[in-house]
């Protein structure tokens, strides 16, 4: 039996930092309907529309944020519509996902970011990026099926806050988009 109750604890210990946070009495809910693109499992290139995003930051306790219209102090969390429009590029080796602001992909002038894929299958890519100078890590999801993309940042301390921030977008891929 005791045998049991270990493995029990050993298996929730293993899997509680996979498990969702526990949400609260006073949620907001913001509905954007499911992109009808049509994708390729096998492509290459996806260009992708933003759709949903949301932000979460904590705003010093020492030091009073220089915008008028933001809390003097505290956590907030804000839902917005974003306007992003991205390229993502699978390299050719399988190992490189490279984003790129879909403007200056077109134009040919395009310095793209590099994310090392740290997990692919038919369906989903998962591309990661450690920035150790702010520090920060970037990570973008893309599921080849339904065309849905994420693309989170997640900062130890933004420089206007100077707090945490998380930003993450939904975005809507497919093939070649006007």
């Amino acid at each position: 039996m005791r045998k049991f109750i270990v493995a029990g604890f050993a298996s929730a210990a293993l899997f509680a930092p996979l498990s969702a946070p526990v949400r609260g009495a006073d949620e907001q809910t913001v509905v954007v309907p499911f992109p009808t693109t049509t994708t390729s499992r096998l492509g290459k290139v996806f260009y992708c529309d933003a759709t949903v995003g949301a932000y979460l930051d904590a705003l010093s306790k020492e030091k009073e944020v220089p915008i008028s219209n933001w809390p003097k102090s505290g956590m907030r969390a804000t839902a917005y519509k974003p306007t992003d429009r991205l390229v993502l590029v699978i390299e050719e080796s399988g190992n490189l996902l490279t984003l790129y602001k879909r403007e200056a992909f077109e134009s040919g002038k395009a310095n793209g970011d590099p994310f090392d894929i740290a997990y692919k299958s038919a369906d989903v890519i998962i591309a990661t990026v450690l920035v150790t100078a702010l520090p920060s890590i970037a990570v973008v999801t893309l599921d080849r099926k339904t065309g849905i993309a994420t693309w989170t940042t997640t900062k130890s301390h933004d420089f206007l806050t100077e707090g945490p921030r998380v930003d993450t977008e939904f975005f809507s891929c497919g093939p070649r988009k006007p």
